[in-house]
């Protein structure tokens, strides 16, 4: 049992979830159907996930990287914006990730 929930139980709420993004972006498309802490501009959220996966094998914080630079690009409209957020997202990550293997904190 990881938090809380059963593998099974896990598994449905993940599958409800994806099918009700895919819904979204369909309907609405990808700037409006978009939800969570990158749309928001909430970075701080952001870095709590990433210190949330400490534990786990460096591959996890990698791909939420990785996804959370595929949402920038996806949300915005302006080039210039983009690589800066894109950047600034990068920095901040490898910053948090660094000090946290150096047993610190960013």
């Amino acid at each position: 049992m990881l938090a809380g929930m059963k593998r099974g139980e896990a598994v449905r709420a993940l599958l409800q979830l994806t099918r009700q993004v895919l819904e979204n972006f369909e309907r609405l498309g990808p700037r409006a159907a978009w939800t969570g802490p990158l749309s928001r501009g909430d970075h701080g959220v952001i870095a709590a996930h990433l210190a949330a996966m400490k534990f786990l094998p460096g591959e996890f914080a990698k791909v939420y990287t990785a996804l959370n630079d595929l949402a920038v690009l996806l949300l915005s409209s302006d080039s210039a914006a983009l690589s800066t957020a894109a950047n600034d997202l990068r920095v901040s990550s490898n910053k948090r990730l660094k000090a946290e293997s150096a047993g610190g904190r960013a």
